[in-house]
């Protein structure tokens, strides 16, 4: 078994040269590292959208108003507008903004009441943090009572430096080549042995379904390997556990070849799989959406096996590593596709 499934990888490799995959492998990442060398700046400057309003005129109403407006530090835009519904109709034009009503107090003594208005997208880490930020500015500016104090316990060494934007974006890189190039390219290897004819032929061989996927999986696995080995010093240099990003690469390898496996063996060529291909794409790469903007995470997307790899990837390059429950998520996710595209195989293939 061992010996044939060693016989699978050596002609999956030969597949994939003749096909220029190697080639299509240098072209992108030539092209990653450029984009991030020369396209995407270190150090950005990124702004928070915040509409303010305060209902009544009330002095307790404005002084909190404008101790709302002391708080902009040139991350964050504030603007004060009339009314709840003029903060409403902005927020419905600015899907990233967040809206502030502030209230009149019930007594002289008492702090205005505060209603923070969110998209929904936001998650709730996010809204606790905006919520505390606000609360404390108040007291502190609107009575005689200290700020808040927090006491901040590290469960981990923080990073001293901030992570350049340029090698912030690297996870995301990453993922589409572990997760989403190989979703395409192993396509194309399964519609060149369909057009040669060699899945109907391996049906009447001593070899099993499970030997023959194992092996082109294996070939995109190592490719994700090398594309990981490449980019990362190249970006990042030293630092890095460089271990657990190779594993979670070829981790999430496996989940996305089997799943291009599995799509591929309801089309006989390129052309019809092209856009279930590509929606395949898009929803596994909602992910990244959250990892560019912290406060959109909605269940749908936590659930995707891609939003733990993203993240797990991140805490390998720049945090104190990923977590081993990372691990076993991935592992399950590629295991469970890997299955499910044995089984597929062996319906189509009866059904030929």
């Amino acid at each position: 078994m061992l010996r044939r499934y060693a016989y699978l990888v050596y002609k999956e490799g030969l597949v994939a040269v003749r096909n220029h995959f190697l080639a299509i492998l240098a072209v992108v990442a030539a092209m990653y590292i450029g984009i991030m060398r020369l396209a995407i700046p270190a150090d950005p400057s990124v702004s928070q959208r915040l509409f303010v309003a305060a209902d009544g005129g009330q002095p307790a109403t404005q002084a909190a108003l404008q101790a709302l407006g002391a708080a902009g530090d040139g991350s964050t835009v504030l603007k004060a507008l009339a009314s709840r519904e003029e903060v409403l109709a902005a927020m419905a034009a600015d899907a990233g903004s967040i809206g502030v009503v502030v209230h009149g107090p019930a007594s002289p003594e008492a702090l205005p009441s505060v209603e923070l208005l969110f998209q929904g997208h936001e998650s709730e880490r996010a809204r606790n943090l905006l919520r505390l930020a606000i609360e404390d500015r108040l007291r502190a500016a609107m009575s005689s009572m200290p700020p808040a104090a927090a006491e901040v316990v590290a469960l981990a060494p923080a990073e001293s430096a901030k992570i350049p934007l340029n090698q912030h974006v690297l996870p995301l890189f990453l993922l589409s080549e572990a997760a989403l190039l190989g979703l395409f390219l192993i396509s194309a290897l399964v519609f060149v042995e369909k057009a040669e004819g060699t899945l109907r032929a391996y049906r009447v061989s001593p070899g099993g379904v499970a030997e023959l996927l194992a092996a082109k999986i294996t070939i995109m696995v190592v490719m994700g390997i090398v594309f990981a080995g490449i980019l990362t010093p190249v970006i990042v240099g030293r630092g890095p556990r460089y271990g657990q990003v190779l594993v979670l690469v070829a981790l999430g390898g496996v989940f996305g070849s089997a799943l291009g496996l599995t799509v591929a063996a309801f089309f006989d060529d390129v052309t019809g799989s092209t856009l279930w291909l590509m929606g395949v794409a898009l929803v596994l790469a909602l992910p990244g959406v959250s990892y560019t903007m912290l406060g959109f995470a909605p269940a749908y997307v936590r659930a995707l096996p891609t939003y733990p790899l993203v993240f797990a990837l991140r805490d390998a390059l720049f945090g104190p590593g990923a977590a081993p429950r990372a691990f076993l998520i991935l592992a399950a996710w590629a295991i469970a596709a890997f299955l499910v595209a044995v089984r597929v195989y062996h319906w189509r293939l009866t059904q030929e």
